[in-house]
C-alpha cells in the first residue's frame, strides 16, 4: 500500500490556493511571467458595449474622480475637451456625473461582487488634455491602468490600486500605491509609489523620487534629482542604472551587497536608500 506524502499534499493544496487566487483576481504570476487566467478560460469573453459617455470643456471641471473594482482604465491624449467612455457587459452599470466642478464615475455598487468566476468585463478610457489643470484621483481594486499619453497637469495624480498593474508614460507629479501590482513609468518629475510585492520600474526621475517596497524590486534608469529623495524596500533589490545627479547617497543595508560608484558627500542633495536583505546599485 502506498504510503501518504504530506510534501506532495502540500504542493497540492499550494496549486489550488494558487488557481483559485487567480481565479478571482484574473492572473496569477510565476517568476517574472504573468498568466491571464481570464483569457486561458475565456472569462469575460462576452463583447462591451459603450454604456455610457460624457464630454466636458477642461476648463469647466477641477477634479476628475474614478472608482472602479475589476474595470480596466486607458488613458488617451485629448486636443481640447475632457470624455470619458464607458464600456461593459453587464446590464446593471453606474453613470457618469457631472457635479459642480467635477466628473465622477463610481462602480462600488454595481455588480462587484464575484465568486471564483466573474463574467463582468467593463473597461472605462479617458481622453485627457496634456494641459489639463485639475486634479485626476483613480482607485481600482484589480483593474489595469495604462495612459498612451503624458499627463503633465500641476496636480499631483493619484492612483491606488490592489492587484491591477500601472503603466505611465511621462507624468509632471504623480502618487501611485499599489498591493501586487508593478507600477512602470517612462518619466516623472515628482514620482511618489508605494508597493507591498510589485515591482516598480521608472526610466527616468527628474526632480525628486521616493519609493518604499517590501518585496519588490526597484530600477531606475536614469536619476536626476534636485530634491531630497529616497529608495526604501525590505528585500527588494534597488538598482540605479545612471546617476547624474550631483547627490550624496545615503545608502543603508543589513545582508545586501552595496556598490555605489558615484557619490557626493558635500552635497546639499541627499539620496537615501535602504534594504534590509535587498542588493543596492547606483552606477
Amino acid at each position: 500500500m502506498e504510503k501518504d506524502n504530506p510534501g506532495k499534499k502540500l504542493a497540492i493544496i499550494f496549486i489550488i490556493l494558487v488557481l483559485l487566487i487567480g481565479l478571482f483576481t484574473g492572473k496569477i504570476k510565476i517568476s517574472d511571467k504573468e498568466i491571464d487566467i481570464k483569457s486561458l478560460l475565456n472569462i469575460n469573453g462576452s463583447s462591451q458595449e459603450l454604456i455610457d459617455s460624457m464630454s466636458v470643456e477642461k476648463n469647466s471641471i477641477n477634479t476628475i474622480n474614478l472608482l472602479t473594482f475589476s474595470t480596466d482604465l486607458e488613458i488617451k491624449e485629448s486636443e481640447e475637451n475632457i470624455k470619458i467612455e464607458y464600456y461593459s457587459n453587464s446590464k446593471n452599470n453606474p453613470k457618469i456625473i457631472k457635479e459642480e466642478n467635477s466628473i465622477r464615475l463610481d462602480e462600488s455598487n454595481y455588480d462587484n461582487t464575484c465568486f471564483g468566476i466573474c463574467n463582468i468585463n467593463r473597461t472605462l478610457v479617458l481622453y485627457i488634455p496634456s494641459n489639463y489643470d485639475g486634479k485626476l484621483n483613480i482607485t481600482t481594486t484589480s483593474g489595469d491602468v495604462k495612459a498612451t499619453t503624458n499627463i503633465n497637469i500641476k496636480d499631483e495624480v493619484d492612483i491606488v490600486t490592489a492587484s491591477g498593474d500601472v503603466s505611465l508614460l511621462d507624468v509632471n507629479s504623480v502618487y501611485v500605491k499599489t498591493t501586487s501590482g508593478d507600477i512602470i513609468m517612462e518619466k516623472g518629475n515628482d514620482t511618489l509609489a508605494n508597493t507591498t510585492s510589485g515591482d516598480v520600474r521608472i526610466n527616468k526621475v527628474n526632480n525628486r523620487v521616493a519609493i518604499k517596497t517590501v518585496s519588490g524590486n526597484v530600477l531606475v534608469k536614469e536619476l536626476n534629482i534636485k530634491e531630497n529623495s529616497s529608495l526604501t524596500t525590505t528585500s527588494g533589490d534597488i538598482k540605479i542604472n545612471n546617476n547624474v545627479s550631483n547627490c550624496y547617497v545615503n545608502e543603508s543595508t543589513i545582508s545586501g551587497d552595496v556598490r555605489i560608484k558615484k557619490n557626493n558627500r558635500k552635497s546639499n542633495i541627499e539620496l537615501k536608500i535602504k534594504t534590509t536583505s535587498g542588493d543596492i546599485t547606483v552606477n
